[in-house]
């Protein structure tokens, strides 16, 4: 630390940090400085010589510039009427803005004050503009986009008195007051800059929307206290610390996320507030927030902060209006049956964590805390006087509270980080990534799948790392499964035992259950209970299950796979209407290794085929070769009636695959362009020496399509010719 300080002395740099990915903080701080030395570097440039820009000397007066014949006066100079303060320097002036682009970025014809005809709208965004000065003609518009160039100022837009809303968002301005205030600006975005200040917006008292979002603002001055009319404020990706300076105004949406808020001290001075998102920040307590304040909160997000306990939420029972609330990523969302528990306190909600409430989780949570249990007690013992009533409740409240002991040593707090405090981790061999891909896919599966109604809960990540289900995570696969609606199940299933095989059974074999396919492989209990399974299987309710690398014998295989007519008929029954024809992606093992879809199941495997293949016969073979030698060393001559089987084979794989061969006639019919779905990346890259995709256009050419049927004929695909 000490030498790279005496270093950037030396070579005159401003300061020499470290940062490292395992301490956030760290990288955080860098990031900082890195903005404010950037901040600092082009605020001293204002204090370089300003000229006039070369631009304007092609004008020979400021008349001339804005489209007047009026004569120059005797001591009247020729120099536009900006803010000496904001005047650009003409070494960073090298993209200035031309009448010509103006003119073609005008729409929007509308009616100016003054009942005239004109262009109210300007389009100007991401052209790497240093500046606007050539704007300054165009006094009607009402509608400005700047975003996204390189702009210190918006001096010029002083000119323009009807301006009602400017985008100057993505640029390098250093200050909000770097222009005269027009008469009704109603909506200003001033988001993604580097401003430091919040200035002084009093002079705008028509606004209504202020966007400083992503900018260096450490705290909320007074600038904003005469602004009556503003309804919404965003000032989020700040470095604000405190609520402050709020008093009076009648803001409805307040967005404060990832700043450096350690409290909601402050909010409750704006009345009228009705969404409130203060997520990634560092507040541990809702307890600021009252109903008789926010008489009108609706919509409040606290994601990721460091909320504990359960108890906070129920500090929001009494506003009356509450009806979405984000809680996810803070420690109290890792106690036992969490949704149950808010929507129990919280029962008015209607979103909570961006998944809808519906009334059964309504019904359920009430269940849990036994809303009915004592009329449920008088009805059985009014009917059964002389049996002892027992409570079949799944889970209790009690049960609630024994779970979190065991897990975080108290009841209804997670502690300041949740399990991580404890040293508690899932059950099983997932790394932090795994699981979180693991959870997206529960997401995914619990929102009815993608494709609609299938469940793909197989390897995550790298090919190596395989991630298998575990015996803890059925109870909640089970109930994302019912949820979803889910009708094919694809998992690694090498964690579980005997016992959640028999949980997946019995499910598959109720009538109202919607799941009746399950891929599953790597899982050495299905061979520990070959024969229960035989016996058991539901296979007349039309239930299949493909078992890879299981230890399942060849016969039981196929009869777990139950591809007879009488498992379709049965499925016709059990979901009328609905199309359930089984694919070739149902059963990958059946399928040669030069099939995209086996190769998306078992990558590994067909890697090492195909470079057994090359290894052979070259990777650049084709089939001018004539000749292809195959595994067992025979060697056979190619014709044009194996060339034209096999062509149509390929075809085939591709339909298969979900995707077509188009023939590029512009590329001397030598290029091929996949349409439909993407082939697996490992495929495509073994196939294309140069990787020809643009987005999401994959292309092939000749002679790769021709090794691709080579190894069609190395891995035995029939193609009907001797």
């Amino acid at each position: 630390q000490e030498q790279g300080r005496l270093l950037a002395e030396r070579l005159g740099f401003l300061q020499y940090l470290e940062c490292s990915s395992t301490s956030p903080e760290t990288v955080q701080a860098v990031l900082t400085e890195a903005l404010l030395a950037a901040k600092d570097y082009y605020a001293c440039q204002w204090q370089k010589d300003k000229s006039v820009p070369s631009w304007f000397r092609c004008y020979k007066s400021i008349h001339d510039f804005r489209g007047s014949d009026a004569p120059l006066g005797e001591n009247e100079e020729a120099q536009p009427d900006w803010l000496h303060h904001e005047r650009q320097n003409v070494d960073d002036d090298q993209q200035p803005l031309d009448l010509e682009q103006v003119r073609r970025s005008l729409s929007m014809l509308g009616r100016t004050p003054s009942r005239q005809h004109a262009y109210l709208r300007s389009d100007l965004s991401n052209r790497q503009l240093t500046t606007i000065d050539a704007i300054r003609n165009f006094g009607h518009l009402q509608f400005v986009d700047v975003s996204r160039n390189q702009l210190r100022t918006l001096e010029p837009l002083s000119s323009l008195r009807c301006l009602l809303k400017i985008n100057a968002s993505h640029n390098v301005l250093l200050r909000t007051q770097c222009f005269t205030a027009p008469d009704n600006l109603e909506v200003a975005d001033l988001s993604y800059n580097l401003i430091s200040d919040l200035g002084d917006w009093g002079v705008h008292k028509y606004l209504r929307e202020l966007n400083l979002r992503g900018n260096l603002i450490t705290e909320i001055g007074p600038g904003l206290l005469k602004n009556k009319e503003l309804t919404t404020l965003d000032l989020s990706e700040n470095q604000i610390s405190a609520i402050e300076n709020t008093e009076g105004l009648q803001l409805t949406c307040l967005y404060l996320a990832q700043n450096r808020l350690t409290s909601l001290k402050g909010v409750t001075s704006m009345h009228r507030l009705h969404t409130l998102d203060v997520r990634h920040n560092r507040i541990t307590t809702l307890s600021s927030l009252s109903a008789e304040d926010l008489p009108s909160l609706r919509k409040l997000s606290v994601v990721d902060n460091g909320i504990h306990q359960i108890s906070e939420v129920a500090n929001l029972e009494s506003f009356p209006l509450l009806c979405d609330l984000w809680l996810s990523s803070n420690p109290l969302a890792e106690l036992a049956y969490f949704r149950s528990q808010v929507l129990h306190r919280l029962p008015r909600l209607r979103c909570l964590d961006d998944q809808p409430v519906a009334a059964e989780e309504k019904v359920k949570a009430e269940i849990v805390y036994g809303i009915d249990i004592e009329a449920r007690r008088e009805v059985f013992l009014e009917v059964l006087p002389k049996e002892n009533y027992v409570d079949r409740r799944l889970i209790t409240e009690e049960q609630i509270a024994e779970m979190e002991t065991v897990a975080f040593g108290q009841q209804g707090d997670a502690g300041f980080y949740g399990r991580a405090e404890i040293g508690m981790v899932p059950p099983s061999d997932r790394s932090p990534m795994q699981d979180a891909q693991f959870r997206q896919r529960l997401a995914v599966a619990r929102a009815g799948g993608a494709p609609r109604g299938v469940a793909d809960l197989r390897s995550l990540s790298a090919p190596f790392a395989k991630v298998a289900l575990y015996d803890e995570d059925w109870p909640l696969v089970a109930e994302v499964l019912a949820e979803g609606r889910i009708k094919h199940l694809f998992l690694e299933g090498g964690g579980l035992s005997t016992d959640a095989i028999r949980e997946v059974v019995g499910m598959m074999g109720r009538p109202d259950a919607s799941l009746f396919h399950l891929q599953i492989r790597n899982c050495p209990a299905l061979a520990q209970m070959e024969k229960e399974l035989n016996e058991t299987f539901p296979v007349a309710h039309g239930c299949s299950m493909e078992a890879i690398d299981c230890g399942l014998s060849v016969e039981s295989v196929q009869r777990l796979r139950n591809k007879t007519k009488e498992a379709q008929q049965a499925l016709a029954q059990r979901f009328p209407g609905e199309e359930l024809k089984i694919s070739p992606d149902d059963f990958p093992e059946e399928l040669p290794l030069c099939h995209p879809i086996r190769w998306h199941y078992d990558e590994e495997t067909s890697i090492e085929a195909f470079q057994n293949f090359t290894a052979v016969n070259g990777e650049a073979w084709c089939l001018q070769d004539s000749e292809l030698i195959l595994p067992e060393g025979t060697k056979i001559v190619l014709d044009w009636e194996i060339v034209e089987a096999l062509e149509k084979a390929r075809d085939e794989i591709f339909s298969d695959w979900g995707c077509s061969l188009e023939q590029q006639l512009d590329e001397g019919f030598d290029s091929y362009t996949l349409t439909g779905r993407a082939l697996p990346e490992s495929f495509f890259s073994c196939l294309s020496k140069v990787q020809n995709s643009v987005g999401c256009e994959q292309k092939l050419e000749k002679m790769e399509l021709e090794l691709l049927m080579g190894f069609m004929l190395w891995c035995g695909v029939d193609i009907g010719v001797q």
